[in-house]
């Protein structure tokens, strides 16, 4: 079995479904690729676990609130003679609002019992109550660390929000750059093959004595050029193929690689991706996570400097238990009267260590707050940039195709007066570099273009949402 498992894995590998064969063409669309980057990258699975990890966080604090079952007992023997057996066991229930209820059963005997010991042979029935009135009755430790970790598990889904923000905003830029470098290598393929035609038909003109020999230097040259533009136009594409594979993975675990025979995207499919922003800027900019978890961090400093107010207050618990014997089960006016109350006071004199952490805590909030401002206006500018980006590239692709457009009318205009014999190879090599690079400029601004809504939606930190 795990032969075959291993055999499998190869296989997945080996025939990712993003190119069947090196021979193949397969399309491999800008979504599919976000979505296979969002369910299978190990960062994105790294993000899952932060917020199973918070979870288990606040699991963890909301044990400090489980019922307690407890058993003391203490035995002296010596000289074969037994000085006490001492036993109090019970349970003890903590609770949100501060008191600690507690209910059990005391037991004793022994030949020199201390008289405080000395209880009915059944033994002695106890229940009751401790109320911290000092400090601790409106928070403590316990509810403070409850409040944090849920504010900390609330964090970290926003942290999984911007660690996937950060993840396909590299991963888009990776197959933008992959797009624009394929669609590069097509363009140079298209110019390569045309000025072969033409090389081979000046050459059969210079044969039949129709065209002069400069020509078929000056075409040969014209091949070589476009065959050394190709050359470094495939180079790129391998790196920026190479570069795709990185965030390529199956379950976390398997590298894939993306097939020689896989294409993207048609430039036509483009027009049909737009930017949608349905509300208004600020509103946009306050869902940030890094806006929120920084409002969240302010929450968790706001617990913290409640906890030190509180700690300036003494410590005075009181502490009252009900006394009854085995055979009682319902309570009088007379069994109130047996009771064991306790009461205890603490108290610095000075409070110099909790005066000092209120300051330090009441400084933090105001640092956290001060940099909530400038954080907003970051994040203002670069969704601002981003969206200058894309305006302006959205406008520069509609003057680049009529730009390419009318190169492509000048270098049909051009062969013919060629043919015809009223023009030089030279001019229309010239058109045709022209209309070439016309070409090129618009594969790179459709590839910016898309980044730039990359950019736009990473700026207000909701890639996760709308890939």
């Amino acid at each position: 079995m795990k032969v075959l498992k291993l055999l499998f894995l190869f296989a997945i590998i080996l025939f990712f479904q993003v190119g069947k064969s090196q021979n193949d063409t397969s399309v491999f669309k800008f979504v599919e690729y976000m979505n296979l980057v969002k369910s299978n990258h190990p960062i994105a699975m790294v993000a899952d676990l932060a917020v199973e990890k918070g979870q288990a966080n606040v699991r963890s604090s909301r044990g400090s609130f489980d019922p307690i079952l407890f058993q003391d007992m203490n035995n002296k023997q010596f000289n074969d003679q037994e000085y006490y057996r001492l036993s109090r066991g019970g349970l003890k229930v903590p609770t949100w609002f501060g008191m600690d209820f507690e209910g059990g059963l005391q037991q004793s005997r022994g030949d020199y019992l201390n008289p405080q010991n000395n209880l009915p042979n059944d033994g002695l029935l106890f229940a009751g109550v401790t109320v911290p009135i000092g400090q601790g009755l409106f928070i403590d430790k316990r509810r403070a660390d409850l409040k944090t970790a849920k504010l900390y598990s609330t964090m970290t889904v926003l942290e999984r929000r911007l660690i996937l923000n950060d993840l396909l905003l590299e991963a888009g830029k990776a197959y933008w750059s992959w797009f624009t470098d394929y669609n590069n290598v097509t363009i140079y393929e298209d110019a390569l093959e045309l000025a072969r035609e033409r090389f081979n038909a000046v050459k059969s003109g210079v044969e039949y004595g129709d065209r002069p020999s400069m020509d078929t230097l000056e075409a040969g040259i014209q091949v070589q050029t476009r065959l050394v533009s190709l050359q470094e136009a495939r180079l790129k594409l391998r790196n920026s193929m190479a570069m795709l594979s990185v965030y390529l993975w199956q379950d976390g675990y398997i590298p894939l690689e993306l097939n020689s025979g896989t294409i993207p995207e048609e430039k036509n499919s483009l027009e049909q991706r737009s930017l949608n922003v349905s509300l208004q800027k600020d509103s946009l900019i306050a869902r940030h996570p890094k806006m929120q978890q920084t409002r969240l961090d302010i929450d968790r400093l706001n617990i913290e400097q409640k906890l030190k107010k509180e700690q300036l207050k003494p410590v005075l618990n009181v502490k009252y238990n009900v006394l009854m014997t085995n055979n009682q089960f319902a309570i009088n006016q007379n069994q109130l009267d047996n009771y064991v109350f306790g009461l205890g006071f603490k108290m610095p004199i000075f409070l110099r260590k909790e005066r000092g952490e209120l300051k330090l805590a009441r400084i933090k909030i105001q640092e956290a707050n001060l940099k909530l401002v400038p954080q907003q206006a970051n994040l203002m500018f670069k969704f601002q940039s981003a969206l200058n980006e894309w305006e302006v590239t959205e406008s520069q692709i509609q003057t680049t195709k009529k730009m390419v457009a009318d190169y492509f009318q000048l270098l049909q205009g051009e062969r013919k007066l060629f043919e015809a014999g009223e023009s030089s190879l030279f001019l229309v090599n010239s058109r045709e570099v022209g209309y070439i690079a016309a070409q090129v400029k618009l594969a790179e601004l459709m590839g910016k273009n898309q980044e730039a809504l990359l950019k736009t939606d990473y700026a207000l930190g909701r890639l996760n949402e709308v890939m």
